[in-house]
Formats: C-alpha cells, sequence, structure tokens
C-alpha cells in the first residue's frame, strides 16, 4: 500500500515575509488510511487542509498528493487535480443557498469530467447516485430532495456536504472539523456512516479535529502540534 499523502521538509508562510505557519519535516497517510488530524487552535490544521487540498504551495520541500508533487504543477492543473481527485467536507459545508439538495450533490460533476464518469456519466445515472448516497447516510431523500439546501437541519446540511465531497469517488477525501456543530450522539452517527461510503470506495480519508473524543474512532492520529515544528507565534522550534 502506497502514500496517498507524502509531506517531506515542509516549509509554508502566508507572505514571504510574514511568520512560517508550517514547518513538517515528515508526514505521510497510506492509502486507504483513516487518519485523524488533531491539534490546538493556532497548530496549523486549516494551512495543512489548503496545502493537501492543493489550494496552497509550500515555498520549501516536497509535498506528494496521490502522486502528484503539488509544486510543480500550475494553477490551473491544481484546480483541475483537486476537482478529479479530491472531494472536501467544510466546517461550515459551504452548500450553495439558492440550490436544491441534488443540484448542491451534483456540484463536482459539474466541474469534473472524471467524477462524473465515475458517478455513471448520463445525467440519470449521476442523479440516482446522489439520491443513493444521501439515502445511505440516512437523509430522507423523497422529501428533501428538493428543497433549498440550507432550509435543512445542521446535521442534514452535513450530510449533503458529505454527499457531494463523496460522489465520483475522489481518491482522498478530506473533513475539515465536519462535527463541531453536532453533539455526541449526533457526531458518532455521522463518522459511521461516513466511515461506511469511505470503506465501501477505498478511498483515504484525512479528518481534522480538535476533538480529541473521536480519534479512537480512527485508525491513527496525527497529532499536528508535535509533527509541525511551529510555535503559536509563529516561530519555528
Amino acid at each position: 500500500m502506497g502514500a496517498a499523502v507524502n509531506l517531506s521538509d515542509i516549509v509554508f508562510r502566508w507572505r514571504k515575509s510574514g511568520p512560517v505557519v508550517l514547518n513538517i519535516p515528515s508526514l505521510s497517510v497510506a492509502t486507504g488510511e483513516k487518519a485523524f488530524v488533531s491539534g490546538p487552535s493556532g497548530s496549523g490544521k486549516t494551512t495543512l487542509l489548503n496545502v493537501l487540498g492543493c489550494v496552497a504551495v509550500p515555498e520549501e520541500g516536497r509535498a506528494t498528493v496521490l502522486g502528484e508533487s503539488i509544486g510543480e504543477l500550475s494553477a490551473a492543473r491544481r484546480d483541475s487535480f483537486r476537482a478529479d481527485r479530491i472531494g472536501i467536507i467544510f466546517q461550515q459545508f459551504n452548500l450553495i443557498p439558492y440550490l436544491s439538495v441534488l443540484d448542491n450533490v451534483l456540484l463536482p460533476c459539474r466541474f469534473s469530467g472524471l467524477r462524473r464518469q465515475n458517478a455513471g456519466g448520463a445525467a440519470p445515472q449521476i442523479a440516482a447516485r446522489a439520491r443513493d448516497i444521501l439515502a445511505r447516510l440516512e437523509l430522507p431523500v423523497e422529501t428533501l430532495i428538493d428543497r433549498p439546501a440550507t432550509s435543512l437541519s445542521v446535521g442534514q446540511q452535513q450530510r449533503v456536504a458529505a454527499a457531494r465531497a463523496l460522489i465520483g469517488s475522489p481518491d482522498l477525501v478530506i473533513a475539515d472539523e465536519p462535527t463541531s456543530s453536532l453533539d455526541e450522539d449526533a457526531r458518532k452517527s455521522f463518522i459511521d456512516l461516513l466511515f461506511r461510503e469511505i470503506e465501501k470506495n477505498s478511498q483515504t480519508l484525512i479528518f481534522v479535529s480538535h476533538d480529541r473524543r473521536l480519534e479512537g474512532m480512527f485508525d491513527r492520529t496525527v497529532a499536528l502540534d508535535r509533527v509541525n515544528r511551529v510555535s503559536p507565534t509563529g516561530i519555528s522550534v
């Protein structure tokens, strides 16, 4: 089993004259692994996700994601690569308020030919796949599928966001604090459902949270405040 993610001697700052935000000598996540990334505020969790999601490029070191060295890709190629092969569940879900539940889930297939093909190719097959994912995430599809996504409860919106990340079987799924607004029972239920989908499609999951109570559910924990050699003041340690 190879590495889905491999970081080597990474240094990143948001501005050339600004503080170092990431200083990671080594970090890898195996293909098919469900990794829990923990760390307090200021430990670099969001910045790390920007690097893994091919949004930000380190100024030093090598970041390899799904076999691609992201520093060697143009901005347009990174965008295309992310659309094709990475699904992201955002902390605030980032659903499009004027689109229906179904149209929100289908968005990745409008931007990626690969994910469109993986989901069935033709519009009826893709819509059926979206409904299937939502149903397996235990969303009452028939009553909610045509409603505006933001009219749903927080827990329901979360499952729509997860379905959007999963459709088209991207190789890597990144979850950024997606359970922060849920109670304990709802958190566990959501993670169980997410794992079921991830395992069904042999995907890699990187799940970021400050809630250490969740880590026992995952294959491995990465304590970012230990891996990232930067103090909260931005000084390398």
